[in-house]
């Protein structure tokens, strides 16, 4: 859905929408391995729920807001890449 809101409601084109998602990615790959000493140390659950909070509160501004500067947009999508990380990695652990 992210690149649809990208490039129809942002009206970001093909290359920008690809980078922007770079960035989802660099969060998710700099938070991982902080998420699996953090599940190690504290066990999957709360991991997890803390993940999965921080990923209600990050999506919540792409959700009720119009068309956001870049700036904002990218740290959004850090962040988003962060939270996805601490809500999946330690749900498929405990799993």
């Amino acid at each position: 859905m992210l690149p649809l809101y990208f490039q129809t409601s942002a009206g970001f084109d093909a290359t920008t929408t690809g980078l922007l998602l770079l960035t989802l990615g660099l969060g998710y790959a700099l938070v991982l391995p902080i998420a699996g000493a953090l599940t190690d140390r504290d066990g999957p659950g709360f991991v997890s729920l803390t993940g999965i909070a921080l990923l209600l509160v990050t999506i919540l501004p792409l959700l009720l807001t119009g068309t956001l500067p870049l700036g904002v947009l990218i740290a959004l999508l850090v962040t988003l890449g962060a939270s996805l990380a601490l809500a999946q990695m330690p749900a498929m652990t405990g799993a």
